[in-house]
């Protein structure tokens, strides 16, 4: 504690102006690499706006006390609210500033009284802290309460020194009413404390928050190359990384799946007849109707050019029959309206089933022969080595 005593505190608190001027410059390269994420321009403004307020702090007796005491303080404090909307806006959650802008309508009438109606250096010191610490408690709400997986890591980075710098805050309020301070930067062990916490809690807050922006971009990277662009559904490799994690789950414990391939009949003819955007709209209506007719633990994706795979867990080849006549008739009902052309699509589907192989790619070449006969037939569903309903849903050997 004699150490802190000796230290002084106008160059930590010029430190600490500079270190946020540093984090700024840092979180600013993340908004030029990915532009379209919510709320990092307010993780930099509150940067910014603590490393101005800081500064202007530091100035205290250069310059007029309105703009150290009045105007730097509340860009402070106008700091952590910042970083509030940051967290906010990039998490996906709703803001509740209507709390936090009243303890900043009430610190700075706090600044403004303590200072040119009654001066009292202890209050003024007090407001700030009470107040910051109060903002800081809206930021770890807003780290608490949100529930991405992709960037947890990130997430408890930025959480853990926001709480501890909150919870110091309340002791220096706390601290300043039991043993009033004579002047804002004099040499005490909780002003040196204060100041140099913040220059190291700052860092890692700073540092949790770009490690979120950076899992998140890396959790996106990942899923789009496992998301067919056009469609929005899986493409062929994360269709097939499913499909064997279905196959190696009933090869290890048992059970059965199916598996649907379906094409899109006169698909050419589309597009050759409305052009490629006609063809593309097509290929989107049909993803989209597809995913509204399959179950939760299920999976369609696209298989490539205008062929879909549905994977169906614990699913017999009879049930898959049934499934395939439902999505077949949907087909066949709905209407899609091109370039003011009403167009009805229909499809043909094959189906295989894990009772008739005992390979994958076996129940692969199954799915695509049968497909090939419901193709030579359009409009018709077809059962691998077994039955075969007929376009009408009838079945025949």
């Amino acid at each position: 504690m004699n150490i802190l005593a000796t230290l002084d505190t106008r160059t930590i608190a010029f430190l600490v102006a500079c270190a946020f001027f540093i984090q700024s410059s840092a979180i600013g390269a993340q908004i030029l690499l990915v532009k379209e994420y919510r709320g990092i321009v307010f993780a930099l403004a509150g940067n910014l706006s603590l490393s101005v307020g800081f500064a202007l702090t530091v100035l205290q007796g250069s310059i007029p006390d309105f703009f150290t005491i009045v105007i730097g303080n509340t860009l402070i404090l106008v700091g952590p609210i910042l970083f509030y909307i940051a967290i906010c806006r990039f998490t996906g959650q709703n803001q509740y500033l209507g709390f936090v802008l009243v303890v900043l309508i009430f610190a700075i009438a706090s600044l403004l009284f303590f200072r040119y109606v009654n001066e009292n250096l202890a209050y003024r010191i007090v407001a700030v802290s009470v107040s910051g610490s109060i903002s800081t408690g809206a930021v770890v709400t807003a780290l608490l309460r949100a529930k991405s997986s992709s960037y947890r890591l990130g997430l408890i980075l930025t959480l853990i020194p926001f709480a501890i710098y909150g919870l110091f805050l309340l002791a220096r309020g706390l601290s300043t009413l039991i043993s009033p301070p004579t002047a804002l930067f004099a040499k005490s062990p909780i002003e040196s404390s204060t100041f140099l916490l913040l220059f190291f809690v700052s860092f890692l807050w700073s540092i949790g928050f770009i490690l979120m922006v950076s899992q998140r971009l890396q959790a996106d990277l990942a899923r789009m190359a496992t998301i067919d662009f056009l469609t929005r559904i899986p493409n062929r490799r994360a269709t097939q990384d499913f499909l064997e994690k279905v196959y190696s789950r009933i090869d290890r414990i048992g059970g059965i799946f199916s598996i649907i391939l379906i094409d899109l009949d006169n698909f050419k003819e589309i597009n050759d007849r409305l052009g490629p955007a006609a063809g593309d709209l097509a290929l989107v209506r049909a993803a989209s109707l597809l995913q509204t007719n399959i179950r939760k633990p299920d999976l369609v994706g696209r298989w490539g050019g205008e062929e879909f795979l549905i994977v169906l867990s614990d699913t017999n080849a009879q049930d898959a029959v049934h499934l395939a006549e439902r999505i077949r008739r949907k087909f066949n009902d709905s209407r899609i309206v091109i370039y003011d052309q009403t167009v009805t699509t229909t499809i043909s589907l094959g189906i295989s089933s894990s009772e008739e192989s005992n390979t994958l790619d076996g129940i692969l070449k199954n799915a695509d022969d049968a497909l090939y006969k419901a193709k030579s037939q359009k409009n018709a569903v077809v059962l691998a080595m077994g039955e075969n309903p007929d376009s009408q849903g009838n079945y025949s050997s």
